[in-house]
């Protein structure tokens, strides 16, 4: 991969468009002086407006205070950029979503119900104003290239202890590069997305992990889980995996049976993902906290539990459990045999 280019961050996350473009950080906590006027500053060349309007109250509350900032909810183009650990907020602001034809909603990657810090959020959006999201663009679509090359297609994984392959021909998702209109996706983001059936193998998991509640029933369950994560690089686990579920998980030590415990294979069993990522402004691993860059780091997880990324009606619907992506640090993957992505 290239040197990240000098311009990143928000201006390459946007969606260019033809309609008055508005720019919403729609937030339920305090931003730092400093953060607010670094990211004016990020898109004070960008075609667009920048706005920061606070998420209090209903959809109605809040769609007021579009048209009060200037904002034609009906006719401008709206980018949302929300941030908020709730899960009665995000359902408020995916009803404002709902009344913008024109528009896109980006989610910075607060894990719903997680115990909030506000210097965690900055951390992310750090993170977002250092991303390259054309390059991760042309990195995707390098992927798909390689990807069509054969049908059906294969995409072999190594990690440091297993052998994953992929053999199907169903699409994958991409969850990155500049955002498309009425698109929703969770920030900072920078991969591409399997979640059919036709995985077997084995996948050593020694980077991180993170765990993401699919709703505030489980979220007591995701911080458990997120305390192993600091263990993973001195005692790595490895998922064996027949047809797309997990037959076993192993390790040395005593983690793979701790995981267990949290995740039984009656409810966890089904490999609800593989995700091969390349968003360079994810480092390091982080431990301690559900950090959502942990899954954009280049590499390779593989994903346990509840959906992986519901659409946003779907929110309260999905699941009660924990979406658990699993990070190897150490992989190597190759499409169709030719070699795509290494990292340690």
């Amino acid at each position: 991969m290239t040197v990240l280019n000098e311009e990143t961050g928000y201006s390459t996350l946007m969606c260019r468009s033809d309609e008055p473009h508005h720019t919403v950080f729609l937030h339920d906590f305090p931003l730092s002086d400093t953060m607010v006027a670094s990211l004016r500053g990020d898109l004070a060349d960008a075609p667009t407006t920048v706005h920061f309007v606070a998420l209090d109250g209903d959809a109605g509350t809040v769609l007021a205070a579009l048209r009060e900032a200037g904002i034609d909810p009906a006719a401008d183009y709206v980018s949302i950029q929300l941030l908020t650990p709730s899960f009665d907020n995000a359902e408020a602001a995916r009803k404002v979503f709902e009344h913008l034809p024109h528009g896109d909603l980006a989610k910075i990657d607060l894990p719903l119900g997680d115990e909030f810090a506000p210097e965690r959020a900055e951390y992310l959006i750090d993170v977002i104003r250092r991303s390259d999201y054309r390059e991760q663009a042309d990195v995707a679509d390098r992927f798909y290239r390689l990807l069509s090359s054969r049908r059906p297609y294969r995409v072999g994984i190594t990690t440091r202890e297993g052998s994953l392959e992929i053999t199907d021909d169903s699409g994958w998702y991409q969850l990155a590069g500049p955002l498309t209109p009425k698109e929703a996706r969770l920030v900072p983001g920078g991969e591409v997305a399997y979640v059919g059936g036709a995985v077997s193998g084995t996948f050593t998991v020694d980077g991180a992990l993170l765990a993401t509640p699919q709703r505030p029933e489980a979220a007591e369950a995701a911080t458990a889980m997120a305390a192993l994560g600091g263990r993973l690089s001195k005692d790595p686990i490895t998922l064996h995996i027949e047809a797309g579920r997990v037959t076993a998980v192993t390790s040395r030590g005593s983690l793979a049976q701790e995981l267990i415990a949290l995740t039984p294979l009656d409810r966890y069993g089904t490999i609800t993902e593989v995700g091969i990522s390349f968003n360079r402004a994810c480092h390091p691993f982080v431990h301690g906290w559900n950090a959502a860059s942990n899954e954009g780091r280049p590499g390779v997880h593989v994903a346990i539990g509840g959906d992986p990324d519901p659409e946003l009606k779907d929110w309260a619907r999905a699941a009660k459990l924990v979406h658990l992506d699993l990070m190897a640090a150490t992989t190597e993957v190759e499409i169709n045999g030719h070699t795509f992505m290494r990292t340690e």
